[in-house]
């Protein structure tokens, strides 16, 4: 493995030495573990807003409330996770056409 040194040109004592390759290495692990939490956590949200929307919004026509807020908070977490899937299918193409050359 190759490392660069860079030190005390007057009396030629390193100070630190940097290895290229386990930085490389190192920093591609930290890549793939960010699109890890990225798409479990993008998905996990997707799941919750449209599932527990779409829950809240049967509920409210079976029980036939009158409740406005009710209403307006299922949209809102169908709209979120609506939302949410736009965007990562957004960020996925954006990622697929910086990759291919």
């Amino acid at each position: 493995m190759k490392s660069k040194k860079c030190g005390n040109s007057q009396n030629n004592e390193p100070i630190y030495g940097i290895n290229e390759k386990a930085l490389h290495n190192r920093i591609l692990a930290k890549k793939k573990q960010a699109y890890h939490i990225t798409n479990a956590s993008e998905l996990l949200a997707v799941v919750v807003n449209l599932v527990v929307g779409c829950l809240l919004f049967a509920l409210n026509l079976y029980k036939e409330s009158t409740n406005m807020f009710l209403y307006l908070l299922a949209a809102w977490m169908i709209v979120t996770g609506l939302y949410v899937l736009v965007s990562r299918i957004r960020r996925l193409k954006e990622n697929t056409r910086m990759t291919d050359p």
